[in-house]
């Protein structure tokens, strides 16, 4: 008898030692309570309701309440990964003394045991580095942490969690996301069978993937129900009634609605907080654009290139803004899926043609002139370096001399020339900076066939510049 209780003591000295080394370093439970798993921002437009775009960053979170989820799908998710879930401390004792033994015997691991908590902690709690350790140390150390974990927090608040972080493949984390994604609808909305065969993906999401391979996934269904038989959740007949309830997977639609206004967005949100933010941090964003003339533009868009095809027009941008600069409608491309059509036209430098005239005329009154100064549209030739300028009119002819308003109203060229040429290549640098022009920098590298649209700019802040105009300058 004394050898037997020296054992016994020897046994629980030991016991008492491994939890003591294998408890060093290790973090606390409450930090729990800190964690935040990542969530998807969505960008809508201006009313506030219609999704342009959800950020699909590390994947698809949707968080949702434990009262929400229906309870077949949180009794079905017991049965299958943890049927001593609300009995146990937090660790399944006779099933980690299997796996020890069983690992001690293999020489690695090759039993897990892990219950709900410890899937929890091994998320939550542990690094990365030391999630993805396939180690004794590890799992003795995961086993310590949940029976702290179970003491500190709730069934229901580990479940909860556990629902809302667990992986269930197809970028879904979470019962709510893996309900939109298979089934395109709420986790709250789900059949019995749905919900039933959703609980058995976790254990392997990539193989029992749905849309990759249904039968297997049926087949791991019957498993959970025949685990909920088990556990006293349902009757053998309820079983057979819920896996004959009809499957009916619904393809994930990811929808971008004006496309390039979406990235530029995101572009802006990234530079002002960061791409974690953006993609982690669930921020709900709501954008200036308007899907009304969102619409209207991108037919406008189709209607004219469809005019334009026979002059070999490939491609075509609009940008409508509000009096105080709002975007409203931003189309960057005909088509945003054909070859090259993600390039945003409306942000790349083009030249700007004789848009740029009104501004010209513009530093002009600026200076002085009014609208009936005259100028001289007769044939004139500049030269600098060697360089003869010599501009034309489009149609070709001179009309002597116009006002500033005629010249202005027709388009013509010679005259914008002449009155650049009055403003001076640097002031006008100036003002374009100053109405949001960022392609001009050093003016000595520009001249007088600036005031044709020799420089290129860019279609937002070119439209930008001249809602500024229209707003008195």
């Amino acid at each position: 008898m004394f050898g037997v209780f020296v054992l016994v003591m020897f046994g629980c000295a030991s016991l008492v030692a491994l939890y003591f080394y294998y408890s060093r370093d290790l973090p606390p439970p409450e930090l729990i309570d800190q964690y935040r798993s990542f969530e998807n921002s969505q960008i809508y437009a201006r009313d506030g309701y219609t999704l342009l775009y959800e950020v699909i960053g590390l994947g698809v979170r949707v968080p949702v309440t434990l009262d929400r989820i229906p309870k077949i799908l949180r009794d079905a998710t017991v049965a299958v990964e943890d049927a001593n879930f609300y009995t146990n401390p937090g660790v399944d004792v006779p099933s980690v003394f299997r796996a020890f033994w069983q690992n001690v015997t293999a020489g690695t691991t090759v039993s897990g045991a892990s219950t709900i908590t410890m899937q929890l902690v091994r998320t939550i709690l542990l690094t990365p580095e030391e999630a993805q350790q396939q180690s004794i140390e590890r799992k003795i150390r995961e086993a310590i942490l949940a029976i702290r974990v179970g003491q500190v927090y709730s069934k229901d608040q580990i479940l909860s969690l556990y629902l809302n972080e667990v992986y269930y493949g197809a970028q879904a984390y979470g019962v709510e996301a893996a309900a939109l994604r298979y089934f395109n609808k709420h986790v709250w909305q789900l059949n019995r069978g749905e919900a039933t065969l959703l609980a058995g993906l976790p254990q392997s999401p990539s193989n029992y993937n749905p849309f990759e391979n249904l039968p297997l996934a049926r087949q791991r269904q019957r498993i959970v129900l025949d685990r909920m038989v088990e556990a006293g959740f349902i009757t053998p007949a309820e079983a057979d009634s819920i896996f004959a309830e009809p499957i009916q997977l619904v393809a994930p639609a990811t929808p971008i609605k004006a496309p390039h206004f979406v990235f530029y967005v995101y572009d802006q949100l990234v530079q002002r907080f960061g791409k974690d933010m953006v993609d982690r941090g669930g921020l709900r964003v709501i954008t200036t654009l308007d899907p009304t003339w969102q619409n209207q533009a991108e037919q406008v868009v189709a209607a004219k290139m469809a005019e334009l095809r026979d002059r070999n027009a490939t491609n075509a941008g609009v940008v409508v803004l509000a009096p105080d600069g709002q975007i409203l409608a931003m189309v960057g491309s005909v088509d945003y899926n054909a070859p090259d059509g993600q390039v945003n036209v409306t942000l790349a430098p083009r030249q700007p043609g004789s848009a740029l005239k009104p501004f010209i005329y513009a530093a002009a009154l600026q200076s002085g002139w009014t609208p009936a100064t005259i100028l001289f549209d007769i044939p004139s030739r500049w030269q600098k370096d060697g360089v003869v300028y010599e501009p034309r009119n489009y149609d070709g002819r001179f009309r002597g001399p116009v006002s500033l308003r005629t010249a202005l109203a027709n388009s013509l060229n010679i005259p914008a020339v002449k009155a650049l040429e009055h403003v001076g290549v640097e002031n006008f640098v100036n003002l374009m900076s100053a109405f949001g022009i960022t392609t001009f920098t050093d003016p000595s590298r520009y001249g007088l066939a600036m005031a044709l649209g020799s420089n290129e700019v860019r279609l937002l802040e070119l439209t930008g510049a001249y809602a500024g105009l229209r707003a008195g300058g």
